[in-house]
C-alpha cells in the first residue's frame, strides 16, 4: 500500500480519530495567527478539512490541498472549498520551506516544526 492509498482508506474514519485535544491546539494556533481579512492562506495537507472552518472565520481566502483524493472528497462533502491534490505527502524541512516561501515572494518567514504542530508563515510585503 502506498501513502496515497493509506490516506484514502484512513479518510473514512479520520474525523472520528481527531481528538478534542487536537482541535483545541488547532483553535489556539489559528487564534494566534495574525491573518488579515481577505488574506490568502494555503492549507497544505488539509485532510478532511478540520482546519478550514477556523481559517474561514478569519475571513481569509483559503486554498486547501491534500495528497489524498478521498480526504478532499470528504472535505468538499462538508461544503468546504478545496484547492486539489498535492504531488507528495512530505513536508519540506525548515531550510527548504524558508527558501520556497522566499522564492514565492514572501518575507518575514517563520517556521515552527514541533512534535504537536508544523506551521510555516510567510507574509507578502506591501
Amino acid at each position: 500500500m502506498n501513502h496515497q492509498e493509506y490516506f484514502d482508506q484512513a479518510a473514512t474514519e479520520w474525523d472520528e480519530l481527531t481528538e478534542e485535544e487536537a482541535l483545541v491546539r488547532l483553535r489556539e494556533i489559528v487564534a494566534g495567527l495574525e491573518i488579515e481579512p481577505g488574506a490568502a492562506v494555503l492549507d497544505e495537507g488539509t485532510g478532511t478539512g478540520v482546519l478550514l472552518p477556523l481559517l474561514l472565520k478569519k475571513e481569509s481566502r483559503v486554498a486547501a490541498l491534500d495528497f489524498s483524493c478521498e480526504m478532499l472528497r470528504r472535505a468538499q462533502a462538508k461544503g468546504h472549498p478545496v484547492g486539489g491534490v498535492v504531488a507528495h505527502d512530505t513536508i519540506p524541512d525548515e531550510k527548504a520551506i524558508r527558501q520556497l516561501l522566499r522564492e514565492a515572494g514572501l518575507g518575514e518567514v517563520r517556521v515552527w516544526d514541533e512534535p504537536d504542530r508544523y506551521l510555516a508563515l510567510g507574509q507578502r510585503d506591501g
